[in-house]
């Protein structure tokens, strides 16, 4: 069995994706569990870098990942290139701010 992805606008078909078996959902969980292991080892400073690098990739894509939300949301381009900014912004404003939002905090 397939799952068909539609422009909500157009209507136009866009592709058909197979339904993933018991095996490939099973590997997909295993790496995820293991993408956090390895992410929750990783420091507050490594983590914000990280954040920081996603936030450039989708400023340095946007074009690609904008026409890629009109085609499957149907929203205006204007909407998706103001989406991708408003992401990698917050990707930016977060990771400069993550040490001290997440410092210890004792409260009386």
């Amino acid at each position: 069995m397939k799952i068909q992805t539609i422009n909500p606008a157009t209507e136009e078909k866009i592709k058909k994706y197979e339904i993933a078996s018991k095996i490939k959902l099973d590997s997909i969980l295993k790496n995820s569990q293991k993408a956090f292991e390895t992410w929750k080892k990783l420091s507050v400073k490594e983590r914000a870098i990280k954040i920081r690098k996603l936030g450039e990739s989708l400023l340095k894509n946007k074009k690609n990942y904008a026409e890629t939300m009109t085609r499957e949301m149907g929203k205006p381009i204007k909407e998706s290139f103001a989406e991708i900014e408003k992401c990698s912004w917050l990707c930016a404003y977060y990771s400069a701010n993550a040490e001290k939002f997440l410092e210890e905090e004792k409260i009386k």
